[in-house]
């Protein structure tokens, strides 16, 4: 492992996060091009109704008297998307449940030009594999431009 003394680090003794999972499944979520100031569940069946377009995957809606367009998009293979809540108690963040697809809402234009989201979805699994990539010292250090420490 990386040696946090010698990366002018110290070690953590609180953590920032402790996520605790559930198995439940929600679906569906939205994406929204808004914000909408209430945490924790909601009757959102009664209040928001979308329809399918023509074409697959498009959806039609409106909220708050406004036009939305939307367009489904999955979560990539080998990942999920959670939903977290902050337990107000603690600092501690509870798993609500799982999805495996959304709904990426617009305002009154066709979603299918709106790929920014989409492409950060595609790039993130390698980007993913590689933060999580285990580190050495010397490969740290090399980038760095330090010498490495003997290891023992």
């Amino acid at each position: 492992g990386i040696n946090a003394e010698y990366m002018g680090m110290s070690e953590v003794r609180h953590p920032v996060m402790e996520v605790q999972f559930c198995t439940s499944t929600l679906e569906p979520v939205h994406l929204l091009p808004c914000t909408v100031e209430h945490n924790g569940p909601a009757n959102v069946n009664s209040f928001f109704s979308p329809t399918e377009e023509e074409e697959p995957g498009l959806l039609r809606a409106s909220f708050r008297g406004r036009g939305l367009r939307g367009i489904r998009r999955h979560v990539p293979d080998k990942m999920a998307g959670i939903i977290l809540q902050e337990d107000s108690t603690s600092s501690k963040w509870k798993q609500q449940g799982t999805f495996a697809e959304f709904v990426e809402w617009h305002w009154d234009r066709d979603p299918r030009i709106e790929v920014a989201l989409q492409d950060a979805l595609a790039c993130w699994p390698a980007v993913a594999a590689t933060l999580h990539a285990p580190v050495t010292p010397s490969e740290i250090a090399s980038e760095l431009g330090q010498h490495t420490p003997r290891e023992e």
